[in-house]
């Protein structure tokens, strides 16, 4: 991995990425939190109208990637989380690769789409992330999330929510 560029920035993800894609979700460690390749690799390859997505890279290099949705009252309802507000903005980001983790690039990717969503007008993001997952919960302090509480996902089981709310004033 080049390190001459240790700049973070979202990029925008194209089908020609999709095997790279495929390569990341089979690692161990991204198939831990992120389960069958198949389901993720299908919603990339056709991704619904509310959901975004984009390559993380650092310098010039593919590094990880992330995909966010909008939700609506319904949905937050639905999974128990009816208090928070409409429009809230629900992230999922991986890195791929060993090299690429335990460097300050996940809470960098997470900044960098704070940044961009926060000026969208988004009033708050999510994520959840399995309670096993403690390197990832670092990532996410770090980053400037807060651990809001405990919530039971039906596929990945028991999870804390992580929320970062917009700065006063945007």
């Amino acid at each position: 991995m080049d390190r001459g560029d240790t700049s973070v920035s979202l990029g925008a993800f194209q089908d020609e990425h999709l095997a790279l894609l495929a390569e990341w979700l089979e690692e161990p460690v991204v198939r831990g939190t992120w389960g069958e390749p198949s389901e993720p690799l299908d919603l990339a390859k056709d991704l619904p109208d509310r959901f975004r997505h984009a390559l993380i890279t650092e310098g010039a290099t593919p590094v990880g990637y992330v995909r966010w949705a909008r939700c609506g009252a319904d949905l937050l309802d639905s999974v128990g989380c009816g208090d928070l507000p409409e429009g809230a903005v629900d992230i999922d980001l991986f890195l791929g690769g060993e090299a690429a983790r335990g460097r300050g690039i996940g809470p960098r990717a997470l900044d960098c789409l704070a940044q961009r969503l926060f000026a969208e007008g988004a009033p708050l993001l999510s994520l959840i992330s399995s309670r096993d997952n403690s390197r990832a919960h670092r990532a996410f302090e770090k980053a400037g999330w807060e651990r809001d509480r405990p919530f039971e996902d039906e596929t990945f089981g028991s999870c804390w929510l992580f929320l970062r709310w917009a700065p006063k004033g945007t």
